[in-house]
């Protein structure tokens, strides 16, 4: 059966079991009434948008969202269902070896360069970035080929550090088959290095990948790893069980997600990562609170919007200034929850301020939502707020794609 007919049927199926006309089920999941009745008629294709909020209205359990999630645009990563096998990236070209000793004031010195690289990758293009991070790590890795005794293992942890972060970097600049391989070469590292959190850890990165592609099932797989890896740190733990937490949002199983955002509150808060022990902290450092920005996201991905809105207008004006790039992720997304719930007017609002910080860090993950956005807005196009924004919205997703070309 084709897929819109089968989601369409589906769909009415739902809707008369739970008494709702297609009237009223389309004044709670804010669409018209024409174009819901297409969609069930089979004459319009339904979007993943329109699944999770019906979904969530007549608590299908997912039933819809799985009608219509598509396969992954890219290969499947790595380690996931459907890969074959796992292919070793080569390690990037390392810089010429240092003359001088090294110790710990050099140890020590490029820690405090991998700080402030990532407090630029807030403020600055990801690409831009990426070339400084690429760099740092060339040198670490050449640092701890002429390191003796406890520093080599120390500065093998440090490089890998610098390798995790260059692929969260080659994800936002758009690249995520460099992402990959640089998360592959930052597990390789911890390994050499002794740092077993990091090694769990780059499952956890793998699987951002995933979620990116809306690949739920290879986000679970791969979250999965790390959340069920034995004497992994709570840390690690905690930042794994808020990936599988988004997987099972994505696939619209709302029970086997909201434990999980339970659980990982109680394990960041058993282990919120010091920023001046040896080694930086693993996951998001510019967000104040990890687990409440999650839980909002996953709840837009389960249909529920306002209750998503309600989070993030909470924690957006809890994100410093200077934290750039979060700020656009998380304003954007709560934007789009704002516009999922119906309030089109205060969405358009709060999408204004936004596009010119969004030209400038050029995230590809961001880009990612503003084209859902446009999306969304295209059927309101005779609102005018919606005609007046949707040339500049435009313009943005091509600046920012433009943009988050590595190089």
């Amino acid at each position: 059966m084709p897929e819109r007919e089968s989601f369409g049927r589906t769909l009415s199926r739902l809707r008369l079991q739970r008494g709702l006309s297609l009237a009223r089920l389309a004044e709670r999941v804010n669409y018209s009434r024409g174009h819901l009745g297409n969609v069930e008629n089979g004459t319009r294709r339904p979007n993943l948008e329109l699944a999770r909020l019906c979904d969530a209205e007549l608590q299908a359990d997912g039933a819809l969202v799985r009608l219509v999630t598509r396969a992954p645009a890219r290969p499947p990563v790595p380690g996931t269902a459907g890969a074959v096998g796992e292919a070793a990236p080569a390690l990037p070209a390392q810089v010429p070896h240092p003359a001088g000793p090294i110790d710990e004031p050099v140890l020590a010195a490029m820690r405090a360069v991998f700080d402030n690289v990532r407090v630029l990758g807030q403020a600055l293009g990801a690409s831009v970035v990426l070339g400084m991070v690429v760099d740092h790590a060339s040198t670490m890795r050449s640092l701890a080929d002429v390191a003796g005794g406890a520093d080599r293992p120390r500065a093998q942890r440090l490089a890998a550090r610098f390798a995790e972060y260059a692929g969260w970097m080659a994800q936002e600049a758009g690249a995520p088959d460099l992402a990959l391989r640089w998360t592959e070469t930052a597990a390789r590292l911890a390994r050499a290095g002794g740092d077993p959190a990091l090694v769990s850890y780059t499952h956890v990165r793998k699987a951002l990948l995933a979620l990116y592609d809306d690949d739920a099932l290879g986000t679970i797989a791969l979250a999965g790893r790390a959340y069920a890896a034995t004497g992994v740190a709570p840390r690690v733990r905690g930042l794994a069980a808020l990936r599988l937490a988004q997987g099972h949002a994505l696939a619209g199983d709302e029970r086997a997600c909201l434990p999980l955002l339970d659980e990982a509150r109680e394990l960041l808060a058993a282990d919120p990562g010091d920023a001046s022990a040896e080694l930086p902290p693993l996951g998001a450092q510019h967000v104040p609170d990890v687990v409440a920005t999650t839980t909002a996201w996953a709840l837009y991905d389960l249909g529920r919007p306002a209750a998503a809105a309600e989070i993030l207008d909470r924690e957006v004006a809890r994100i410093a200034p200077t934290a750039r790039r979060s700020q656009v992720r998380y304003g954007t997304r709560r934007a789009m929850a704002h516009l999922a719930a119906g309030e089109l007017d205060h969405a358009c609002d709060l999408i204004v301020p936004l596009l010119d910080e969004a030209d400038t860090v050029r995230s590809a993950t961001v880009a990612v939502d503003l084209v859902r956005l446009r999306r969304e807005l295209i059927r309101r196009l005779r609102h005018p707020p919606v005609r007046a924004l949707y040339p500049r919205l435009l313009e943005s997703i091509n600046q920012v794609r433009s943009g988050t070309r590595p190089v």
